[in-house]
């Protein structure tokens, strides 16, 4: 590719972007996660496995929310 041809770079949106995909993908997880907590009333240990994930799918979402403040900040 010659010089005049050379697309434009952003760390910035490569960066904004990548989180915004990330933070899309734990909202979809969560919410397809919840849908399923009917399914399982009757066995505890599934219950407690759903539970368990979204438990850990919010921490995710808690940890990026944070690190996206974090980039804002600066």
């Amino acid at each position: 590719m010659s010089a005049n041809n050379v697309r434009p770079f952003s760390s910035k949106y490569v960066i904004q972007l990548t989180l915004k995909n990330m933070q899309e993908c734990i909202t979809k997880s969560i919410n397809k996660t919840a849908s399923r907590i009917a399914e399982f009333e009757n066995n505890p240990e599934k219950s407690q496995e759903i539970i368990v994930t979204l438990s850990n799918l919010h921490k995710m979402k808690q940890g990026l929310d944070e690190y996206t403040a974090s980039l804002e900040s600066k």
